[in-house]
């Protein structure tokens, strides 16, 4: 409700519109045509909610899968340079090194520990690109 300032949303202007009354049509009582605008009222209504409720189209959502997919790639990428510059290097990944809370310990409550991770260990995989 902070966001409110004399019933509208901050950094918000009123702005005086014209609008063309509504008319009945030929032969219309005036009950005819508070039903049919309801009717009309409820018709939009369902159209937003429609619109509102549709899934995102396949291919945004496929272009923001491939995205994450490469990102998880790189972070997870192997690092060859031992084996490139030395011969007899092993393969190696990137490692993260993590927070983690530890539970019950009594002598420490609030204990802390760290872990080094790779992506592998996170279970993300590795993808290659053709």
């Amino acid at each position: 409700m902070s966001r409110l300032r004399g019933g509208r949303p901050s950094g918000t202007q009123f702005e005086a519109v014209e609008v063309e009354p509504a008319r009945s049509n030929k032969n219309e009582t005036i009950v005819d045509a508070v039903a049919r605008l309801q009717r009309r009222c409820r018709e939009l209504r369902a159209d937003l909610h429609r619109i509102r409720s549709a899934p995102y189209p396949s291919s945004v959502a496929r272009a923001k899968l491939r995205e994450e997919v490469l990102r998880l790639s790189e972070r997870g990428e192997p690092m060859i340079s031992a084996i490139v510059e030395l011969g007899d290097g092993k393969l190696q990944f990137q490692r993260e090194m993590l927070r983690v809370q530890m539970h019950n310990i009594p002598q420490a409550p609030a204990a802390v520990g760290y872990v080094e991770v790779t992506e592998r260990d996170r279970g993300d995989c590795l993808v290659v690109q053709e």
